[in-house]
């Protein structure tokens, strides 16, 4: 597939931007986990570069602090940067990107 740049132009991301923040990060060892999507289990976003930075799935019901998904996640000591269509859950150091 040949993606057409022609009209491409300039814009600041800045506008794009409603809300830049860092996420409530859970701890990954107090919850239980799985390397597959379960029912019932969101993905777990962390500095990870692989999976579009899931590490693993938890339950929904163990989260106290679920982040809404499209949403752009980014690793502020790794500068891994994924973007999460759906429900997810973060470890620590993980800074949330949302569109305005």
């Amino acid at each position: 597939m040949n993606l057409e740049t022609g009209s491409w132009k300039p814009f600041e991301f800045g506008l794009l931007i409603d809300e830049i923040y860092k996420a409530k990060a859970n701890v990954k060892t107090d919850l239980t986990t799985s390397t597959t999507k379960v029912d019932g289990y969101i993905p777990f976003v962390s500095r990870t570069e692989a999976g579009n930075n899931v590490d693993c799935f938890v339950p929904e019901r163990e989260i106290q602090n679920i982040e809404s998904g499209n949403a752009i996640t980014v690793g502020d000591t790794t500068s891994t940067i994924a973007y999460q269509p759906q429900l997810f859950a973060t470890g620590d150091h993980i800074v949330v990107i949302r569109p305005g």
